[in-house]
């Protein structure tokens, strides 16, 4: 099992877990073999389009009756299942490459654990929006959307003890800082934006991204060093 379920006590305490646990996060089952524990947030998962009546009402999503969903949508739903698919960079579908390019930055940042199959062992993700989007449609976020999803990231956060939270969705990461500065709600913790893995971002250098020596930095060489600093030094790369 590349997860641990240790924290699902408290975790499945919260709203949308008990009505989605599909959605819980994956939680690294070697997360303690680390020097730091990183938490991946990407944007949201998917759902098929022939069934988007039961997903596009955010109102139905979140607080109507039980939603009745059949295994391929609890499948799609499923952060662990779909992580857990994956061995030796290898996953079903294309649309995760964001999942092989993660790992990928793990191994190149000069982790060296003993088990190599999936690098999501030493590390947790999360999908920040809870309410999924259409296949190859970023979520149509409503007011709604934003407060759920950072209000429960709020809470999954003092749960599984991260060091350091890396968003791979600029949408998620908008959403946080727009809280940080305007509600003053800090998540208490590092964090850091990258580019979405599978954007041209991920291999495109922009001066957004810095490195060592103030050079600039692809999305993919970002977060290599991110990966390879101290403790310490993720304060000063927050962005």
């Amino acid at each position: 099992m590349k997860y641990t379920t240790q924290f699902d006590k408290e975790l499945l305490k919260l709203p949308i877990y008990q009505r989605y646990p599909e959605l819980l996060p994956q939680i690294g089952s070697d997360i303690d073999s680390v020097k730091k524990h990183f938490l991946f947030i990407g944007e949201s998962h998917y759902l098929p389009i022939e069934r988007e009546e039961i997903h596009t009402d955010h109102d139905k999503w979140y607080s109507g009756p039980e939603i009745e969903l059949n295994q391929k949508e609890r499948y799609w739903l499923s952060t662990r299942e779909i992580i857990g698919k994956g061995e030796n960079r290898k996953y079903e579908s294309r649309a995760h490459s964001i999942y092989i390019n993660i790992e990928k930055a793990m191994l190149d940042s000069g982790m060296n654990p003993p088990l190599k199959d999936n690098m999501f062992r030493y590390c947790s993700f999360m999908n920040f929006f809870l309410r999924p989007a259409c296949p190859n449609i970023s979520i149509n976020d409503s007011h709604i959307d934003r407060e759920t999803a950072f209000r429960n990231l709020q809470k999954v956060i003092p749960i599984i003890q991260p060091d350091a939270v890396v968003f791979v969705s600029k949408m998620a990461y908008n959403v946080a800082k727009w809280y940080k500065e305007n509600e003053a709600a800090d998540l208490g913790l590092p964090t850091i934006s990258v580019p979405h893995p599978g954007s041209a971002w991920w291999n495109r250098k922009s001066s957004k991204y810095v490195g060592p020596s103030g050079e600039s930095q692809s999305g993919k060489e970002h977060l290599h060093y991110i990966l390879s600093v101290s403790y310490t030094h993720l304060r000063a790369h927050e962005t």
